[in-house]
């Protein structure tokens, strides 16, 4: 029964990286990317087999290599639980690789009488641990509490009473609007890279946090952290009911965990090939970008073919899959499309029932509208043209942003256009320069027009109109320090020199923050989670929320 165990242990580790090659469950190259841990599989797979022999010396050798193999795996398997990458397949695989080390030392060791007995319960088990231990092994990096009820409460445009306070208890790194309040991404300390080759310096230490404020009342009523990677964003689908929380991971590929907002449960995690792997978030799937298969060179051609993508849509349900789109004959799916402003937010765009997506059609660039049901055209409109007839490369990487309702994408040119995201229609937004649009975040507020780099306007979406910001009296809010949101009934100022809120021309409203962060303790956490600003005013449901990453422990303010 000894040999046994060994023989269910080495069709445990088969069984194992089939689930991760495959992506059966939704986990794709989770662990088996790892060059060192596909050697340390293979090799306690060879001494499983001699330690099966019936030669004394072949057991010895098994035993050793199993041992010292067995380690290696089981390193390399727990370094992928602690960095948040769980998943089925890791946990089908520890438990072979327990398995196949503990029947090789046992073929060797002495036992007792009852050897048959032991060996058979061994046995069992292990079929009872590799058949429920895949669901433990995925939530063991997850920290998940909810604390308090949801509550369905309206957006807050206007506000003059502080109505809850909260220590976030260290740095902010994010803030966006879900249902019943706000998610506040709370970082760990250290600098965010933006370059993927930057990843492997964002790990370690606790990790972020994402914890989901009640709007009303600013009490915690969930928590999310997952292993020890930093957030790359955090993005709320257009009805603010899910949140997809993305990081990205070495080798360029990206993590996606979609969390229910009201409970903060996970609903599915997507392992994306590529960083730039979250295209659309609408009401009802997530895309990602998969590559297509490479075509095979020519014999006249001697140059690696590009790579090109195809969309695939996850419910948000499940995750299940929804459907899949292939551009057309003669244009691609590229991968340095700009979603949205601010990396790495730059890589998502939320509209409603429709997944915007640009395309490289020969010398145009073109956007089509894809129904989120089905993946059908719904419509399609010429963007800007990336070669003039002079034959002049007009930019590389436009800018596409989603409007922050969801409901029309801005296009970046001369002269940038807002595209309809139901129709298709376009409309001019003249003046409006290529690195003229101020960050973008999600809720009922406005795209703002730059000039300088200071707010100067706001996009009206229906016209495309650039609407002149109110004048503001000499004072603490006209200081460039701060941040400004312009929503259907009003012109909100957070005040960045002494942290107040001011509502039109209304009274100043001073909110503490916390304490000053100190000199020196992260050069490069200046702005909240590269949306351009280090402030923010926003408006949520059941308040509007103001915090800053200027104070550190960071306060989060709900006025209403």
């Amino acid at each position: 029964m000894r040999a046994a165990l060994v023989a269910v242990g080495i069709a445990l580790l088969v069984t194992g990286a089939v689930l991760d090659r495959t992506g059966w469950w939704g986990w794709a190259g989770e662990v088996t990317e790892s060059t060192v841990l596909v050697i340390a599989l293979v090799v306690l797979a060879v001494g499983g087999l001699l330690a099966r022999s019936r030669a004394v010396a072949a057991r010895w050798i098994g035993a050793v290599t199993t041992a010292g193999s067995g380690v290696v795996a089981a390193v390399e398997l727990v370094g992928a639980v602690r960095d948040g990458l769980p998943g089925p397949a890791v946990g089908v695989l520890l438990v072979g690789v327990a398995a196949v080390v503990g029947g090789a030392v046992a073929r060797v060791a002495r036992v007792t009488a009852r050897r048959h007995l032991v060996g058979s319960a061994g046995v069992v088990v292990v079929a009872v641990a590799a058949a429920v231990g895949a669901g433990p092994v995925v939530d063991t990096p997850h920290r998940t509490t909810t604390d308090a009820p949801i509550s369905d409460t309206a957006f807050i445009t206007r506000g003059d009473t502080v109505r809850w306070t909260w220590s976030a208890g260290g740095p902010v790194a994010d803030v966006v609007p879900i249902r019943g309040g706000v998610a506040v991404l709370r970082g760990s300390d250290g600098p965010r890279g933006d370059a993927p080759e930057d990843v492997d310096a964002q790990v370690g230490g606790p990790g972020d946090e994402t914890v989901a404020l009640d709007g009303t009342t600013g009490a915690p009523r969930w928590t999310f952290r997952h292993g020890q990677r930093r957030v790359d964003a955090l993005t709320p689908s257009p009805d603010g009911t899910v949140l997809a929380v993305s990081y990205v991971l070495p080798g360029r590929r990206a993590v996606v965990t979609v969390l229910d907002a009201a409970s903060g449960a996970t609903r599915f995690t997507v392992v994306t090939p590529i960083r730039r792997g979250v295209l659309q978030l609408t009401e009802r799937v997530l895309t990602v970008l998969e590559p297509l298969p490479a075509p095979v060179p020519t014999s006249s051609s001697s140059s690696r073919p590009e790579t090109t993508y195809r969309l695939v849509a996850h419910r948000l349900e499940d995750g299940g899959q929804a459907w899949t789109w292939t551009p057309p004959s003669g244009c691609t799916l590229g991968d340095l499309w700009s979603p949205t402003l601010g990396p790495p937010g730059r890589w998502t765009l939320a509209t409603r029932d429709v997944g915007v997506t640009p395309l490289d059609c020969g010398r145009d660039r073109v956007l089509t509208g894809l129904d989120d049901r089905t993946g059908a055209v719904r419509w399609s409109t010429p963007g800007v043209a990336m070669v003039t007839p002079d034959g002049e490369v007009v930019g590389a990487e436009p800018t596409v942003t989603a409007l922050p309702d969801g409901s029309a994408v801005l296009v970046g040119g001369a002269p940038a256009q807002v595209v309809d995201a139901a129709t298709g229609a376009a409309r001019p937004v003249p003046g409006l320069g290529e690195f003229d649009l101020g960050a973008v975040r999600p809720g009922p507020v406005r795209a703002l027009a730059l000039t300088e780099g200071l707010p100067t306007g706001s996009i009206d979406p229906r016209t495309g109109a650039i609407v002149p910001l109110p004048a503001e009296a000499p004072g603490e809010c006209s200081t460039p320090e701060g941040a400004v949101a312009v929503t259907d009934t009003g012109t909100l100022r957070f005040c960045g020199a002494g942290f107040a809120l001011r509502v039109d021309d209304g009274p100043v409203l001073p909110v503490d923050l916390g304490p000053p962060a100190p000199d020196g303790a992260d050069p490069d956490r200046d702005t909240l989670l590269y949306r351009r600003s280090a402030d923010v005013v926003l408006p949520a449901p059941g308040a509007l929320v103001l915090t800053t990453t200027r104070t550190d422990p960071a306060v989060v303010v709900g006025v209403a």
